[in-house]
């Protein structure tokens, strides 16, 4: 059965709470998501995550974002307060050297076992042109299950491989570094390998970073890894269809992955804008959420209104406005429901012409929707790009020729 990992925000705590504790038609037919994952911070300075997933029975994970520590921190952000947190950029060097990845190590096992973790993620780096990022990754891997196996900590080790979407990575070609670190998590015995292409899944994806990612799963679960697409939730159906166990992605908001952005954001003298966007409205065409103000636009349009309404009772009884006063609930619900008709399927071909059918379908709807909101004199589009290259790229998997494609 297909999983949906979910990322929540700081202040997501009541919704999952309702959730956890809500029988819907979903839940029957299995739980709304798989696993929670919390970062770091969150989980230090939100507890009630935790206590709602212990009360229903959800696993934990804790994404400790150790690959902040290759980049500057801006001094008393949340993060940089956590025992592992530092606000000076480290080198890779100083990555690599025994005593320093030892106490890392220690740190982030400490810190998952205080917060409530109910399986270990090791500290891992953003892989980068230096091929110490990833030698540095593997024993940073290999130390945490040395560490939990000294310590007897009986509990499932997640692996995140973070890398750009290139060919090469460190000097050496993208399926090298693919088998080296599935080698390493195979043998530090990790239970996931959860994949984080980083600079992927954004609704301007252009053919090759989709193929990436898809190929990189293909790869993964041919060498026997159980892959997670890793803040993937425009990509994650289709990694899902050709072979990730599941996806993981934020609830109407950071549902991309761009780890070197994240990185930037958390630097000193990062301009401070205005406030930060809100969750928006999740639609199922699009494979993604749009602004609320976007969402009532589109969902007022008598021609579009039946391609973008939610038509599930249970998840939106009112239709349109249910899907706008919960739209985060609807985010959630929707997305498990996507991965259980995934799951109905009776064979990977079916499975991979679904996916690509629905995103040509979308990318069409987008360019119709894109039309609606000139009309409005709304500046926002709904770039069909990705959706047009998911479904390009999931095709030529279903034809055989998805490898040679990337490559």
């Amino acid at each position: 059965m297909s999983e949906l990992f979910l990322r929540p925000a700081h202040n997501d705590h009541r919704l999952i709470e309702t959730i956890l504790s809500t029988t819907t038609g979903v839940r029957r037919l299995r739980g709304p998501f798989s696993r929670l994952v919390l970062d770091a911070p969150v989980a230090a300075s939100q507890p009630v995550f935790v206590e709602a997933a212990n009360a229903s029975g959800t696993p934990v994970l804790i994404d400790p974002l150790t690959f902040f520590l290759q980049s500057d921190v801006e001094s008393g952000d949340a993060w940089e307060r956590l025992p592992f947190g530092r606000a000076g950029a480290m080198s890779v060097r100083e990555l690599s050297e025994r005593g320093v990845q030892r106490d890392l190590v220690s740190e982030v096992v400490d810190f998952e076992l205080q917060y409530g973790a109910t399986a270990i993620v090791a500290p891992y780096l953003l892989l980068n042109d230096d091929p110490g990022t990833l030698d540095a990754s593997i024993r940073l891997l290999v130390l945490t299950r040395e560490n939990m196996e000294r310590r007897d900590i009986q509990l499932p080790l997640v692996a995140i491989l973070a890398l750009p979407a290139a060919k090469t990575v460190g000097g050496k070609d993208r399926r090298t570094v693919l088998e080296r670190f599935s080698s390493a998590a195979s043998s530090a015995n990790a239970n996931n390998l959860a994949l984080a292409v980083s600079g992927t899944g954004g609704a301007d994806d252009r053919l090759h970073k989709v193929q990436v990612v898809l190929h990189d799963t293909e790869q993964l679960t041919e060498i026997g890894a159980r892959v997670i697409a890793w803040r993937q939730g425009l990509i994650g159906p289709a990694a899902v269809s050709v072979g990730a166990t599941g996806y993981e992605c934020g609830i109407g908001t950071r549902e991309r992955c761009d780890l070197s952005s994240l990185q930037r954001n958390r630097r000193p003298g990062r301009p401070q804008g205005g406030r930060p966007r809100g969750a928006g409205v999740f639609i199922q065409p699009f494979g993604k959420s749009v602004p609320r103000a976007v969402a009532e636009v589109l969902l007022e349009n008598q021609k579009l209104r039946p391609r973008l309404v939610c038509d599930n009772e249970q998840c939106c009884p009112q239709g349109v406005e249910s899907m706008l006063h919960g739209s985060r609930s609807h985010a959630v619900i929707s997305r498990s429901r996507a991965l259980f008709e995934l799951d109905r399927m009776p064979s990977r071909d079916w499975r991979l012409n679904a996916v690509a059918r629905e995103a040509e379908s979308g990318a069409v709807i987008a360019d119709l929707a894109t039309l609606v909101l000139r009309e409005a004199r709304l500046r926002e589009v709904i770039n069909p790009e990705a959706l047009s290259s998911i479904a390009i790229a999931v095709d030529q998997i279903r034809e055989g020729g998805g490898n040679r494609a990337a490559s």
